[in-house]
Protein backbone atom coordinates (compact mmCIF):
# COMPACT_ATOMS: atom_id res chain seq x y z
CA UNK A 1 0.00 0.00 0.00
CA UNK A 2 0.91 3.64 -0.29
CA UNK A 3 1.94 5.40 2.90
CA UNK A 4 1.96 9.14 3.38
CA UNK A 5 4.29 10.83 5.79
CA UNK A 6 4.03 14.39 6.99
CA UNK A 7 6.61 16.59 5.34
CA UNK A 8 7.43 19.83 7.13
CA UNK A 9 7.88 22.71 4.73
CA UNK A 10 6.52 25.98 3.43
CA UNK A 11 4.02 26.72 0.71
CA UNK A 12 5.86 29.29 -1.39
CA UNK A 13 3.41 31.89 -2.68
CA UNK A 14 5.34 34.57 -4.55
CA UNK A 15 2.81 37.40 -4.24
CA UNK A 16 -0.20 36.56 -2.04
CA UNK A 17 -1.51 40.12 -2.36
CA UNK A 18 -2.56 39.60 -5.96
CA UNK A 19 -4.68 36.45 -5.74
CA UNK A 20 -4.58 32.81 -4.73
CA UNK A 21 -6.98 30.25 -6.14
CA UNK A 22 -7.31 26.67 -4.97
CA UNK A 23 -9.61 24.38 -6.92
CA UNK A 24 -10.73 20.90 -5.95
CA UNK A 25 -13.78 18.75 -5.44
CA UNK A 26 -15.45 18.59 -2.03
CA UNK A 27 -13.48 16.33 0.27
CA UNK A 28 -10.29 16.43 -1.80
CA UNK A 29 -8.24 17.89 1.06
CA UNK A 30 -7.95 21.55 0.10
CA UNK A 31 -8.33 22.74 3.69
CA UNK A 32 -5.98 20.16 5.15
CA UNK A 33 -3.27 20.49 2.49
CA UNK A 34 -3.41 24.20 1.70
CA UNK A 35 -5.61 26.41 3.87
CA UNK A 36 -4.67 25.22 7.34
CA UNK A 37 -0.90 25.47 6.74
CA UNK A 38 -1.48 28.72 4.82
CA UNK A 39 -3.37 30.30 7.71
CA UNK A 40 -0.66 29.23 10.14
CA UNK A 41 2.13 30.63 7.96
CA UNK A 42 0.36 33.93 7.21
CA UNK A 43 -0.26 34.53 10.92
CA UNK A 44 3.36 33.67 11.68
CA UNK A 45 4.49 36.21 9.06
CA UNK A 46 2.22 38.89 10.58
CA UNK A 47 -0.07 39.24 7.57
CA UNK A 48 -3.61 40.57 7.88
CA UNK A 49 -6.24 38.11 6.73
CA UNK A 50 -9.94 37.99 6.09
CA UNK A 51 -11.10 34.41 6.41
CA UNK A 52 -14.55 33.55 5.11
CA UNK A 53 -15.48 30.58 7.25
CA UNK A 54 -18.32 28.88 5.39
CA UNK A 55 -18.69 26.23 8.12
CA UNK A 56 -18.45 28.67 11.05
CA UNK A 57 -16.44 28.07 13.42
CA UNK A 58 -13.96 25.49 12.11
CA UNK A 59 -11.43 27.82 10.46
CA UNK A 60 -12.17 30.56 12.99
CA UNK A 61 -11.10 28.40 15.93
CA UNK A 62 -8.06 27.17 14.02
CA UNK A 63 -6.96 30.72 13.12
CA UNK A 64 -7.48 31.91 16.70
CA UNK A 65 -5.45 29.02 18.12
CA UNK A 66 -2.67 29.72 15.58
CA UNK A 67 -2.66 33.35 16.70
CA UNK A 68 -2.43 32.31 20.35
CA UNK A 69 0.43 29.90 19.67
CA UNK A 70 2.33 32.54 17.65
CA UNK A 71 1.61 35.44 20.03
CA UNK A 72 4.96 35.28 21.84
CA UNK A 73 6.86 35.25 18.53
CA UNK A 74 4.72 38.07 17.10
CA UNK A 75 5.23 40.19 20.22
CA UNK A 76 8.98 39.67 20.03
CA UNK A 77 9.19 40.27 16.25
CA UNK A 78 6.65 43.04 15.62
CA UNK A 79 6.21 44.50 19.10
CA UNK A 80 2.48 43.80 19.36
CA UNK A 81 -0.06 41.01 19.10
CA UNK A 82 -2.59 41.56 16.27
CA UNK A 83 -6.30 41.85 17.01
CA UNK A 84 -8.63 38.99 16.22
CA UNK A 85 -12.12 40.09 15.16
CA UNK A 86 -15.13 38.08 14.04
CA UNK A 87 -17.91 39.59 11.97
CA UNK A 88 -20.78 37.15 11.62
CA UNK A 89 -24.14 38.12 10.18
CA UNK A 90 -25.61 34.69 10.96
CA UNK A 91 -24.35 34.54 14.56
CA UNK A 92 -24.44 38.12 15.91
CA UNK A 93 -23.74 36.89 19.45
CA UNK A 94 -20.17 36.01 18.41
CA UNK A 95 -19.69 39.06 16.21
CA UNK A 96 -17.79 42.31 16.63
CA UNK A 97 -19.88 45.41 16.15
CA UNK A 98 -19.15 47.86 13.36
CA UNK A 99 -21.02 50.99 12.33
CA UNK A 100 -20.91 51.69 8.59
CA UNK A 101 -22.67 55.01 9.14
CA UNK A 102 -19.86 56.69 11.09
CA UNK A 103 -19.71 60.36 10.07
CA UNK A 104 -15.94 60.37 9.50
CA UNK A 105 -16.34 57.58 6.90
CA UNK A 106 -18.78 59.60 4.75
CA UNK A 107 -16.92 61.76 2.20
CA UNK A 108 -19.79 63.62 0.52
CA UNK A 109 -22.69 63.25 2.92
CA UNK A 110 -25.55 63.60 0.42
CA UNK A 111 -24.11 61.18 -2.15
CA UNK A 112 -22.98 58.62 0.43
CA UNK A 113 -26.25 58.77 2.38
CA UNK A 114 -28.27 58.17 -0.79
CA UNK A 115 -25.95 55.34 -1.85
CA UNK A 116 -26.25 53.64 1.53
CA UNK A 117 -30.02 54.08 1.55
CA UNK A 118 -30.23 52.61 -1.96
CA UNK A 119 -28.09 49.63 -0.92
CA UNK A 120 -30.27 49.05 2.16
CA UNK A 121 -33.49 49.25 0.17
CA UNK A 122 -32.26 46.85 -2.53
CA UNK A 123 -31.07 44.46 0.21
CA UNK A 124 -34.51 44.58 1.81
CA UNK A 125 -36.40 44.19 -1.46
CA UNK A 126 -34.22 42.98 -4.39
CA UNK A 127 -36.97 43.60 -6.96
CA UNK A 128 -36.45 47.37 -6.44
CA UNK A 129 -33.14 47.07 -8.28
CA UNK A 130 -35.02 47.10 -11.61
CA UNK A 131 -37.52 49.82 -10.60
CA UNK A 132 -35.30 52.86 -11.08
CA UNK A 133 -37.44 56.00 -11.09
CA UNK A 134 -40.67 54.44 -9.77
CA UNK A 135 -42.43 56.51 -7.14
CA UNK A 136 -42.60 54.11 -4.19
CA UNK A 137 -39.03 52.73 -4.34
CA UNK A 138 -37.59 56.22 -4.88
CA UNK A 139 -39.65 57.81 -2.10
CA UNK A 140 -38.64 55.07 0.37
CA UNK A 141 -34.99 55.45 -0.61
CA UNK A 142 -35.17 59.25 -0.24
CA UNK A 143 -36.84 58.91 3.18
CA UNK A 144 -34.13 56.49 4.33
CA UNK A 145 -31.42 58.83 2.99
CA UNK A 146 -32.96 61.72 4.91
CA UNK A 147 -32.90 59.59 8.05
CA UNK A 148 -29.22 58.83 7.54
Amino acid sequence: GITFEKVRGWINIINPFRAVMVIGTPGSGKSFAFFLPGIQQMIHKGFTMVIYDFKFSDLTKYAYNCLLSSSEFLLKTFGYIPEFCIISLEHPLYSERCNVLQPHLLQDFTVDAYGLAKAFMVAINPSWKNKEGDFFPESATNLAAAGI
